[in-house]
């Protein structure tokens, strides 16, 4: 890791050490009961898959407080707590510029919305993915036969006599329509749902892996052409990391490849899920960290900060840590807990500072006097890896909070080369892994 950000107890504090990017947290705020509608998402999508077309939005994130505050411009005061698919879908698509069939906020916010067509959107030409060709010949004994199409709208029968728009929250193709449909009727990933608009071609979800039975008049997965995989948590970890992502062309297109894939496997989800995680997991893990890296990277923003290179773990803060007992188990119960480091005045005993180092926790020091950070405060320590290569006399951190970045300095004592080595691989086991 390049940085670290690190969690604090005063003792004294919470610290993170191995990585280039540090970050530290020092207590954590407690809820009043009530919703906070700031922390509650939704991510929506507007795909044309069976046309082989892509995105038409690719995964992208509104708070709840958000979505209400597009309506309250219109005048309309949503209830929240019973949010609909439809409701959602005008807010994102009133942020996209989108024009729709039907249009205006008297139909979203009806019962019985129904999206019969988007404006503009049609890339012109129609690639049908070969297992929905080869999956429709089977059922219907037939080759599918596209119909002649003009324009740039895309909606019902278009393409196709069974074609239109359908959407899922969560993976769960609904029973009622958008406009009853509520968002946090399915399951969701955290505090986030996701509702997927998707352009069915041919018998109605069929095609998308949600077939529909005509005698129970219900969605079945027996009728569907093939299954297909739940991507309701790699959406979310796309929306949440959207901007690390675009600056990694290869990443996004590897991504997109598996989001677009009607017929992606467990295992390929599985993967690329792995990999976005590693653009920021500590942020999927903790909420309370994204508004605090949103300032780091405003800070920061001539250089790259993601969870793939900032560590995140905690830390304390003691006058002179160290006697008795713990020298021997401090260390190591302090790592198992996430712990990354330890700051204080000075250390008593060599046996408790190494301890630390051979646990691959940093041992930074403070001179005496008021502390520039308080329980519960981040900590971010930026190229902390870099430092400790160098040997760097002085380590550069900021306590984050109150929206700001405010610096302070500390030490790492004298460590020997082995030691610095020791650090840099984690811990001493690593270090005679080689």
């Amino acid at each position: 890791m390049l940085s670290f950000l690190l969690a604090c107890a005063v003792l004294v504090a919470p610290f993170a050490s191995n990585a280039s990017w540090g970050y530290v947290q020092a207590a954590a705020a407690e809820s009043d009961g009530e919703v906070d509608y700031s922390t509650e998402y939704v991510v929506l999508s507007l795909e044309g898959f069976t046309l082989g077309q892509g995105f038409y939005i690719e995964p992208e994130r509104m708070s709840y407080k958000e979505i209400g505050e597009v309506w309250k411009e219109e005048g309309i005061d949503i209830d929240l707590s019973k949010l609909t698919v439809s409701q959602a879908t005008y807010a994102f698509f009133k942020k996209e510029g989108l024009e729709t069939e039907p249009s205006g906020t008297d139909k979203y916010n009806s019962s019985s919305y129904y999206l019969a067509n988007v404006k503009g959107i049609d890339k012109g030409a129609a690639n049908v993915p070969q297992e929905l060709k080869d999956a429709y010949q089977k059922k219907n004994g037939k080759a599918l036969e596209l119909k002649d199409k003009t324009g740039k709208d895309l909606g019902q029968f278009d393409y196709f006599s069974m074609s239109g728009w359908m959407n899922t929250v969560d993976n769960i193709m609904g029973n009622v329509g958008a406009g009853e449909y509520q968002v946090d009727s399915a399951a969701g990933v955290d505090n986030t749902h996701v509702i997927r608009w998707q352009f069915t071609l041919a018998d109605y979800g069929a095609d998308l892996g949600y077939g529909y039975n005509p005698d129970k008049n219900t969605f079945d997965s027996e009728y569907a052409y093939y299954e297909t995989q739940d991507k309701t948590e790699l959406y979310v970890l796309y929306a949440e990391h959207a901007d690390e992502i675009a600056k990694d062309e290869a990443l996004r297109e590897e991504v997109q490849a598996v989001m677009t894939d009607l017929t992606a496997t467990a295992d390929e989800v599985q993967a690329v899920e792995k990999k976005r995680e590693e653009l920021g997991c500590f942020c999927k893990a903790d909420e309370s960290m994204k508004p605090m890296m949103k300032e780091i990277k405003a800070k920061f923003a001539d250089r790259e900060i993601t969870g793939s290179n900032t560590g995140y773990g905690s830390t304390i803060f003691a006058v002179k840590p160290g006697d008795g007992s713990a020298r021997e188990q401090a260390a190591s119960c302090q790592k198992v807990l996430g712990g990354w480091a330890n700051i204080a005045n000075e250390y008593a005993t060599k046996r408790y500072r190494s301890n630390l180092i051979n646990w691959g926790m940093l041992p930074f020091l403070i001179p005496e006097g008021d502390l520039p950070f308080t329980n519960g405060d981040y900590i971010f320590v930026p190229e902390i890896r870099k430092a400790v290569e160098e040997k760097a006399d002085v380590i550069k951190a900021y306590v984050v909070k109150d929206g700001a970045l405010v610096p302070f300095e500390m030490t790492l004592g004298a460590l020997t080369d082995d030691e610095r080595e020791i650090i840099r691989k984690g811990c001493l086991i690593n270090y005679y892994r080689g």
